[in-house]
This record gives structure tokens, sequence and C-alpha cells, in this order.
């Protein structure tokens, strides 16, 4: 149990503002370092000694000037053994979304999957990159007071359609209630607001 928590505290890392917004939404910078929500989990139980973790990510960065930035989402998988070591996933099925608050609409949906017969999965983590926002001009106050607008975004792993399976048990694990802080059987970064570096 102890490995298990120290695998999920050591891929969790956000890089973000201290501020918040409306509601107590937390706030992610769009910095020349770019800013970074990096949500994981252990997805169901070990078997023989490997797991399985899946990710949910938004990436910032600025784009032409300290005004002009983007936030992209992503959804990273991979498995490991229990110490840590990444190893090559006998099979994926992920599927997840990069949304935001605009009327709750979905900037890109998709599904992803490897092994069988659909080729060996990676030997590393797999990132599939999940959507993108370019936002250009004076952000300031509007991506700090609007819950319901694109600069409210987040990132959700599905749960039920997330299944992993494990190297040498063969066992599938799927993502779903219970198996990390979840969105009822999803597993999301939870809100954030996007803002850029430059709040003139």
């Amino acid at each position: 149990m102890l490995a298990l928590a120290v695998a999920a505290l050591a891929c969790t890392t956000l890089s973000a503002s201290a501020d918040t917004g409306t509601g107590g939404v937390p706030v992610v910078v769009a910095g020349s370092s770019g800013g970074q929500i990096h949500h994981c989990t252990v997805v169901g139980q070990p078997a023989d000694g490997y797991q399985a973790v899946i990710c949910a990510d938004i990436n910032t960065s600025q784009t032409d000037s300290a005004r002009d930035y983007e936030a992209t989402g992503a959804i990273e998988v991979l498995c490991e053994t229990t110490a840590g070591v990444t190893v090559r996933c006998a099979n994926i099925d992920i599927e997840g979304v990069f949304a935001n608050g605009v009327s709750s609409t979905d900037k890109d949906a998709g599904w992803w999957g490897c092994g069988h017969s659909l080729g060996d999965c990676p030997t590393g983590r797999k990132i599939i990159t999940e959507g993108r926002i370019n936002y250009s001009g004076s952000a300031y106050p509007a991506c700090l007071d609007n819950p319901n607008s694109n600069f409210d975004l987040w990132t959700v792993v599905y749960g039920g359609t997330t299944q992993i399976e494990l190297p040498v048990s063969d066992k599938y694990v799927t993502l779903g209630a219970g198996s990390g802080a979840n969105d009822g059987s999803n597993f999301s970064t939870g809100h954030y607001y996007v803002c850029p570096y430059d709040p003139e």
C-alpha cells in the first residue's frame, strides 16, 4: 500500500498560481515557463508487482506575446512496477475529453488504444492530446470571473471505457469509482481558470 501511495504522489505536480477566481476555482498562469496541471492516479489494484497509472493534464504556454497564450488538454497512461519502473502495458483502451465552460462544450473527445491486434503499446508513457484553445489579447479580469467561459478548463479520463491490461498477469484494470479523486467514475484535473502571464 505504501508503494502505491508513493507512486501516485510521485507523478502529481502542480505548477499553478496560488490565486483563485470566482467560486474559488484555482488559476493557472500561462507564463513563460508554461503553467501545468498534472494529476495522476493508480487504476485498480496492482497484480504480480505491476500497476497502471493514468494522468489528466492541462498544459499552457505563451505564444506571440505575454498576452497571447494557449492551453491544451492531455491524458497520459503507463504501466509500471510497484517500485516505479515504467514497462510496456499489454493492452490500453483509453478515452477522455478536454472541455471548457461554454455550455459544457467539449473541445475534443477521443479514444486511443494499443496492444493485441492494434500493435504493441509504447515502452514508456503514452501522452494523448485531447484538444487546444488559443487566446489573444487582454484576458483580465474575464479569465478570473467566468465559470461558464472558455477560460474555465478541465481534462477528464472516462471511467468504464478506460481499461488497461497489465503485463505478466494479463489482468485488466478499469478506471472507475474508488480508484482515485474521481468525478463519478471518471478521473479529472478538476476545473481551472487559465490566465495570461501579464495581467496588464
